[in-house]
């Protein structure tokens, strides 16, 4: 991820130091950064996790779990902290999920039509499932599908998306911000 301090939010929920950017750089991209957790901590927080994820990450997950000796051990491995504020159900971990969701992946900006400006929110995705959790939590019944003619023979999985405009989106703006990165 590029906004460092985001990363710098995600290691300390962690409960990791190391913030490090990225070691190869593309001329004219921007710096990525980001933090790595690996051992029993990473099986920790896959366990913590793995009920709130889509189906895909779930079984990422279960293949990283069973491929590794550490997470066959019958010693348990005690859950992190923020893990009960997660099994909680509160519903500020959903919208927590949203705004961290919308930063990574979504567009926020001014839209027009005609000479008429209003705040928008678009997210478009490949995965159908989160987007769909997206357009439950922003109140949208209309998640929308495109399916590009050239990613069929480039091979690009079609996306998913929805999208807020208006008053509403500027509510939801302003209500995500506490919970966003400086940009």
């Amino acid at each position: 991820m590029t906004d460092h301090d985001v990363v710098r939010r995600a290691a300390d929920v962690l409960e990791r130091s190391v913030v490090s950017p990225k070691s190869e750089r593309v001329q004219g991209h921007r710096t990525v950064f980001m933090v790595t957790v690996k051992g029993a901590s990473a099986i920790r927080w896959m366990r913590v996790l793995r009920p709130y994820l889509s189906r895909t990450r779930q079984a990422q997950i279960d293949r990283a779990l069973a491929c590794s000796q550490m997470a066959q051990r019958q010693t348990p491995i005690p859950e992190p902290v923020f893990a009960t504020e997660i099994a909680s159900g509160d519903a500020r971990c959903d919208e927590d999920w949203l705004a961290g969701l919308l930063e990574g992946e979504a567009w926020f900006g001014v839209a027009s039509t005609g000479e008429h400006r209003y705040p928008g929110i678009k997210l478009e995705m490949s995965n159908k499932e989160v987007v769909r959790r997206a357009a439950d939590l922003l109140g949208v019944d209309r998640v929308w599908r495109r399916r590009d003619a050239r990613g069929t023979t480039r091979g690009w999985n079609e996306t998913f998306g929805v999208s807020v405009r208006g008053a509403r989106a500027a509510t939801l703006m302003r209500g995500l911000r506490g919970r966003m990165g400086q940009r």
